[in-house]
């Protein structure tokens, strides 16, 4: 084992870097630390990113680099882990990188006998086994290498790391140059699918490790196991939507995997990316194939009659340019009363505009027929400016899978609320976008009646 004067040596650059994002996690910062402060192999930097902490965990850091300046610290505001990891692979100096989270630790000799392999085959990147350890001590191991296995082939690589089912970027040893290039996608919760799909995309072989562990512990109060919220289940399904996207633009072929589990009151269903299953108390129930909707179709519900029709449309300008921002893909609906169609279609933000007249649908359940005849048939999101019964059951009869319904009376513009509700759902950074007008608006389709031949024929 390597004294510590032999550990820090002048003027000469890390072999290994170390990334390790902390967020509010002073009872287990040091741990993580110590683990690998007293590595076998010793020729590291440990690069701390705290990403915003509320709590002591850079008051812990600091006293643990008095001690051993291998550590690095980079405080910033809160950007989550996908940001933070990004800064350190913005500094990071050595030859190799790995991460490991603040809750987690390893083995004292994981570096050593990582770096051994991946040296001695001189493979991109070298796999160490993992085990899950509860608060409770309960544990189950993730991998299990008990010899030293040369793999080559995107399928066998991601099979080895176990993939789809476990997306983890930690346990792994990477040479540097397989991570140039690549980012974490930033202010998600779900980082880790899409980085780890490009990185094994660029690696050529790998070693697995026997003889050495990352424990990954089970932090019941981390960022990912808080309270679920619309916006960490659209994170996560739509880090699988890019890994589907990017294997496809690289054409990777590669096993069907789960994208999106949807509960309904009755059943659960998995969508899968040409399948659909249906389960009911965990026994399935039947298998239907069903493309998955990669594109998201929102549905902005804006059907009263009002004396400013271009309020109301400008209205909903800000949402829909952000709707476009944010899922460039997607396509924007609007279902709008008669008067508002002309300032609807100037907005270049609106991909379809679709008229609602009563009269064509008359009486108190007229709309029932025009959800039959409505064109789109699975909506991802639903904003209802005018809130009534009408509009809520239409959205749910599309399959809408999130309905915003606008507050009564609410004491911010409708501008505001519309934002909130995006919020809500993306969680991102959004602008107060001014309205874009086409260049050439479409005419509104006019419907002409044939002339009554009969009455000309008696005309003569």
């Amino acid at each position: 084992m390597e004294t510590p004067e032999e550990k820090i040596q002048e003027n000469k650059e890390p072999v290994v870097s170390v990334i390790v994002p902390v967020y509010n996690a002073e009872k287990y910062i040091a741990r993580c630390l110590n683990s690998l402060l007293t590595q076998t192999f010793g020729d590291i930097e440990i690069i701390a990113i705290n990403d915003g902490s509320t709590d002591k965990s850079l008051s812990v850091i600091n006293k643990l680099k008095e001690e051993d300046d291998r550590i690095k610290i980079i405080d910033q505001p809160n950007q989550k882990q996908g940001a933070a990891r990004n800064k350190g692979l913005d500094v990071a100096k050595g030859d190799f990188i790995t991460f490991v989270d603040a809750d987690d630790w390893v083995d004292i000799d994981y570096i050593e006998k990582m770096l051994n392999c991946i040296k001695r085959h001189n493979t991109d990147i070298a796999a160490a086994s993992s085990v899950r350890i509860k608060s409770s001590g309960k544990f189950r191991r993730y991998s299990n290498f008990k010899e030293e296995i040369f793999y080559t082939g995107f399928n066998n690589l991601a099979k080895t790391l176990k993939m789809p089912s476990h997306w983890q970027v930690w346990g792994i040893l990477y040479k540097k140059e397989v991570l140039e290039g690549l980012r974490f996608e930033e202010n998600v919760y779900y980082e880790d699918p899409e980085f780890l799909t490009k990185a094994l995309h660029k690696t050529k072989s790998l070693i697995t490790v026997p003889g050495v562990k990352y424990y990954y512990f089970v932090n019941h109060f981390s960022t990912m196991r808080l309270k679920q919220t619309i916006a960490k289940l659209e994170d996560k399904i739509n880090a699988k939507i890019n890994v589907v996207k990017f294997m496809k633009e690289n054409n990777i072929k590669f096993q069907d995997f789960l994208i999106e589990k949807e509960r309904t009151p009755v059943y659960t269903i998995k969508h899968y990316q040409n399948k659909k299953e249906y389960y009911l108390f965990g026994f399935k129930l039947a298998t239907v194939e069903a493309k998955y909707p990669f594109q998201k179709t929102f549905l902005i519900i804006n059907t009263p009659k009002i004396d400013d029709p271009n309020e109301s449309i400008i209205s909903i300008s800000p949402l829909c340019q952000n709707i476009k921002m944010i899922y460039p893909d997607s396509k924007v609906v609007v279902l709008i009363h008669d008067n508002n169609f002309d300032e609807a279609i100037k907005l270049d933000c609106i991909d379809d505009v679709i008229i609602y007249n009563e009269e064509e649908y008359p009486g108190r359940f007229g709309f029932l027929d025009f959800v039959k005849e409505f064109i789109y048939k699975t909506i991802h999101t639903t904003f209802i400016i005018d809130d009534n019964f009408r509009s809520f059951v239409i959205a749910k009869m599309l399959n809408s899978k999130y309905v915003f319904r606008l507050k009564n009376n609410s004491k911010v513009s409708k501008e505001e609320d519309l934002m909130e509700c995006f919020q809500k759902l993306t969680h991102k950074k959004l602008i107060n976008f001014t309205p874009k007008f086409k260049k050439n608006n479409p005419p509104k389709v006019e419907v002409i009646n044939e002339p009554d031949m009969q009455k000309e024929e008696g005309n003569v």
